[in-house]
C-alpha cells in the first residue's frame, strides 16, 4: 500500500476543496480524490452569506470570491402577481456561480492536489490508519476526511445506520445568461411568493450577466418534475402560469441542459462529524433543505474549522473529536433553523421567510 500519508480528502467539491486549501495553507497538504474527471465549464449558482464569506476570508480567498461574484444588498419579496411585500437590507450576500467558486478553490490548492477520477470504492480503519481504495489502488492515511457531497458513499461505510426521510421541499434551479435582467436586479435579491401555496421563485443576480434563479415548492402540491432537460421550460410555464415579470421571461430565455434538482433528506440529526481517524463534512455529515442556503456556506465553515484544529492538533482522532464536538453546535442551530424553515413554508405560514443569513 506505500507509505502512510498524513491527511487525505475524498470529495473535491467546495468543503473538499476549501479544506484542501487550508491544509496547503498549514503546511499539512494532502491530495484530494474526487470521482468525476473534471468540473464541467457551466453550472449553478448560490448565495454566498456572511459565515461562507467569512470562511473564505479565513483561507485568503476572500477578495478572489467578492471579484468573481455579485454584491447583494437587497433583499425585496414580492407576490406571484410583481407586487411588493416587504424588503430587508442584507450584508456580506453575493450571488455566484458554483462553477467560479470551485475553479477558484482549485486554484487555491494547486494544480496536482486533486487526483481526479479517483472514486472511494472500500474503506478499513485500522489502530494507526486508515486504509482506503480509490481509484483501483489502496492507500493509507493517518486520518481521511468525507467531503463527498449528501449522497456520500463514506457516509455509508462510518455511518451506515444513519437514515432520514426526503425533504418535501425541492427546488430546481437554473441559470440564465441575461446581462439586461442582471443589471435591473443589480443588487437585489428578489423572491415571488404566491400567498396560501407552498410555491415560491427566488433570483439571484450573479457575476458575468447571469441571474441564478430557482423555484421551491411541496413535493405534495406540485406535479413531478420530467427528468428530460427538453421538457423542464414547459414544466415551469405550467407551474408558474399567470406569474409576472421576469418570470415568464426568465422560463423563455432560460437553456435547461444544466437545470437541476435539488432534493435533500428533511431536518433532523447530522452524521457523525468524527469517526475514529474519519471525519465527515458538509453536506456528506449534515445535509441542509434547500431553504436554509446554508449548504456550501457551512461546508466552508467546517473546512475552516477542521482545518484550523488540524494543525494544532496533528493527524489525531483527539483533533477530529475536538473538532466534532466545536462543530456540534452550530450544526444544530443551522438544523434548527432549517427545520422552522420548511414547516412554515409547507404549511404557507409566512410568506416572507427569508434563507438563513448567519
Amino acid at each position: 500500500m506505500g507509505e502512510i500519508s498524513s491527511i487525505e480528502i475524498v470529495g473535491g467539491g467546495i468543503g473538499g476543496l476549501a479544506l484542501g486549501r487550508s491544509l496547503v495553507r498549514s503546511g499539512l497538504g494532502g491530495t484530494i480524490y474526487e470521482k468525476r474527471d473534471r468540473y464541467g465549464p457551466t453550472g449553478l449558482g448560490l448565495l454566498l452569506l456572511p459565515n461562507g464569506l467569512a470562511a473564505l476570508d479565513e483561507l485568503g480567498l476572500g477578495e478572489d470570491a467578492r471579484a468573481c461574484s455579485n454584491p447583494i444588498d437587497l433583499a425585496v419579496i414580492r407576490s406571484c402577481e410583481g407586487r411588493a411585500l416587504s424588503q430587508f437590507p442584507l450584508r456580506e450576500h453575493r450571488g455566484i456561480a458554483r462553477h467560479d467558486l470551485l475553479t477558484m478553490l482549485e486554484s487555491g490548492v494547486g494544480d496536482s492536489a486533486v487526483a481526479w477520477s479517483h472514486g472511494l470504492t472500500e474503506l478499513q480503519q485500522e489502530a494507526d490508519h486508515v486504509a482506503f481504495k480509490v481509484g483501483g489502488e489502496w492507500k493509507r492515511s493517518r486520518l481521511l476526511v468525507g467531503a463527498d457531497g449528501a449522497g456520500s458513499f463514506m457516509r455509508g461505510l462510518v455511518a451506515p445506520d444513519w437514515n432520514r426521510t426526503p425533504c418535501l421541499v425541492a427546488e430546481l434551479v437554473s441559470v440564465c445568461d441575461a446581462p439586461d435582467l442582471a443589471a435591473l436586479y443589480d443588487r437585489t435579491f428578489v423572491k415571488h411568493v404566491k400567498p396560501g401555496v407552498p410555491l415560491a421563485v427566488g433570483l439571484v443576480p450573479a457575476a458575468y450577466g447571469q441571474v441564478v434563479w430557482f423555484v421551491q415548492f411541496s413535493l405534495d402540491h406540485a406535479p413531478a418534475v420530467p427528468r428530460a432537460f427538453q421538457d423542464k421550460q414547459a414544466y415551469l410555464a405550467e407551474l408558474l402560469e399567470g406569474w409576472g415579470d421576469p418570470i415568464p421571461e426568465l422560463i423563455e430565455r432560460t437553456d435547461y441542459v444544466h437545470t437541476h434538482l435539488w432534493m435533500t433528506p428533511a431536518p433532523g440529526p447530522s452524521a457523525p462529524m468524527a469517526t475514529g481517524r474519519v471525519a465527515l463534512i458538509g453536506d456528506a455529515s449534515h445535509p441542509f433543505p434547500t431553504l436554509s442556503s446554508q449548504g456550501a456556506n457551512s461546508a466552508l465553515e467546517d473546512a475552516v474549522v477542521l482545518g484550523r484544529h488540524l494543525a494544532l492538533g496533528g493527524a489525531r482522532p483527539e483533533t477530529l473529536a475536538a473538532f466534532a464536538a466545536e462543530r456540534a453546535p452550530r450544526i444544530a442551530e443551522i438544523n434548527a433553523g432549517g427545520e422552522q424553515l420548511v414547516t412554515a413554508f409547507l404549511a404557507a405560514e409566512d410568506s416572507e421567510m427569508l434563507p438563513m443569513v448567519q
